[in-house]
């Protein structure tokens, strides 16, 4: 009997890439407004984000539940050399910034969901490819439902779509099962 590795491979048709890697100022659209009216603005150091490489085209990772940016520290020296790459951490990880986090408005993935978009809008990115893992492909889902131009493509790795079903119905029978 033979043992069998199995192995994952992203394969994405590289943009050209370009010499150099330039930001300009960062501005906060009116539209990345909360529902309480604060604006979004320093999100990118809230939540510990960071762009690099050359390309033209933007590769957004997001870490999954129990993990950090750090998850995509082997895969990055290799994409950026064809994409520019942001990768940043989520509000429930030490490395951002811990007067972000409310238990209350993180209770559900729309809140996370908001984050990711104030950040692309923080950065001025449009049309990225977005590469998401477990809960923040659902988070990118949500994200992308709520303003599709920021998202050229979706990749969604071990994303369960039926996650917010499957966890009320386990609330549900245990709520029964207590009583």
């Amino acid at each position: 009997m033979s043992t069998f590795s199995h192995y994952f491979f992203l394969y994405i048709q590289p943009p050209k890439a370009t010499t150099s890697l330039l930001i300009s100022s960062l501005t906060v659209p009116l539209h990345c407004l909360t529902n309480m009216g604060t604006v979004c603005g320093g999100i990118v150091d809230a939540l510990n984000a960071n762009l690099s490489g050359n390309g033209t085209q933007t590769l957004v990772l997001a870490h999954g539940f129990g993990t950090d940016q750090t998850v995509w520290h082997y895969l990055i020296p290799f994409l950026a050399c064809y994409f520019k790459i942001l990768v940043f951490d989520l509000a429930f990880t030490p490395n951002a910034t811990s007067s972000l986090y409310n238990p209350n408005k993180y209770s559900t993935l729309d809140a996370y969901a908001e984050d990711l978009v104030c950040l692309l809008d923080e950065l001025n990115l449009n049309k990225t490819i977005y590469v998401g893992h477990s809960m923040s492909a659902m988070i990118g889902s949500l994200a992308a439902t709520k303003r599709p131009q920021l998202f050229q493509h979706l990749i969604l790795l071990g994303a369960s779509p039926r996650l917010v079903s499957l966890l009320l119905f386990i609330f549900v029978c245990l709520k029964f099962y207590v009583v």
